[in-house]
């Protein structure tokens, strides 16, 4: 963990890292506050092997220097992505388990991914949901609050980037249901990073992904001028932004988020290993859309 040398002092300084748990190739991580009216953001990570995945909740001491206690979620044949959210239950807060690509081609038997349940108390024991199955091995997951999604969506939705493209999941309360967003058409198809991003009052203006084995392609999904909010439902047109292979630089991550305040969303792309390297062809690239 890196500490905000800011948080009591606007004088300069560098941010020192702290380390808060010592565990086993760690892989993914998100944030929650797990323990009611405490206030504090604890940390949730999946870790361990391709055939002994662990997820963990990091206990946030309160203080710069405590001690940051681990609790055990569950066990998982995989490492997972691992997303906090509901999105089986309205009022308690649950963590879903996205199994990851172990390899860059999605295998043909993918693993059903998992929602865990917070109990009263959560350091016990974490009830599970019946694991549902997918079509394809995620290379990326983001989640899509049901406050944004609106009635459309009683709980939290869950994209998903894989070699079948873009994927949005959801729980109707009765079955698990699938919208596809758009296919891949690369000869060698994956996407590898997806986020979404905001335009004024639609909370899925545009959806921006990776994709290519190697990262190569910053693509965009729009949907057609006069289109209704949201992703469900709606029609999208696949466009590439931009193609980084002449340079052999790789994008390993997109994120959409609007740096200029005027309500709509860029989209930010961490590109690297260009070669021969060059500042020029490596590092944070931002796109606005016109």
């Amino acid at each position: 963990m890196f500490t905000n040398p800011h948080r009591d002092s606007v004088v300069p300084a560098a941010w020192s890292s702290v380390t808060i748990a010592q565990l086993e190739q760690p892989s993914s991580i998100d944030q929650a506050v797990i323990r009611d009216n405490s206030g504090m953001i604890d940390v949730i990570v999946s870790s361990g092997t391709a055939k002994d995945g662990i997820i963990s909740w990091l206990e946030n001491p309160s203080t710069p220097t405590g001690s940051w206690k681990v609790h055990t979620i569950a066990t998982s044949l995989a490492p997972c992505y691992v997303k906090a959210g509901r999105f089986s239950q309205r009022d308690t807060l649950q963590i879903m388990a996205v199994p990851i690509a172990a390899t860059p081609v999605a295998s043909e038997s993918p693993l059903p991914f998992s929602v865990f349940t917070k109990p009263d108390d959560p350091t016990q024991n974490w009830s599970s949901d019946p694991p549902v199955p997918t079509t394809a091995t995620p290379r990326d997951a983001f989640v899509i609050p049901s406050s944004n999604a609106g009635t459309s969506a009683p709980f939290d939705q869950i994209i998903l980037a894989s070699h079948r493209g873009i994927d949005v999941r959801w729980y109707d309360e009765t079955s698990w249901q699938t919208f596809h967003v758009g296919s891949v058409l690369n000869p060698q198809p994956s996407v590898g990073s997806v986020s979404v991003g905001r335009v004024h009052g639609d909370y899925a203006g545009y959806i921006c992904s990776v994709e290519n084995l190697s990262g190569d392609l910053v693509c965009a999904y729009f949907k057609d001028p006069g289109s209704g909010h949201g992703i469900v439902g709606q029609d999208w047109t696949r466009k590439v932004l931009d193609d980084f292979s002449p340079t052999s630089g790789s994008v390993c991550q997109v994120v959409c988020a609007d740096i200029d305040d005027d309500g709509v969303d860029e989209i930010l792309v961490a590109v690297i290993g260009s070669d021969p390297s060059d500042t020029q062809a490596s590092g944070v690239w931002a796109y606005k859309r016109s």
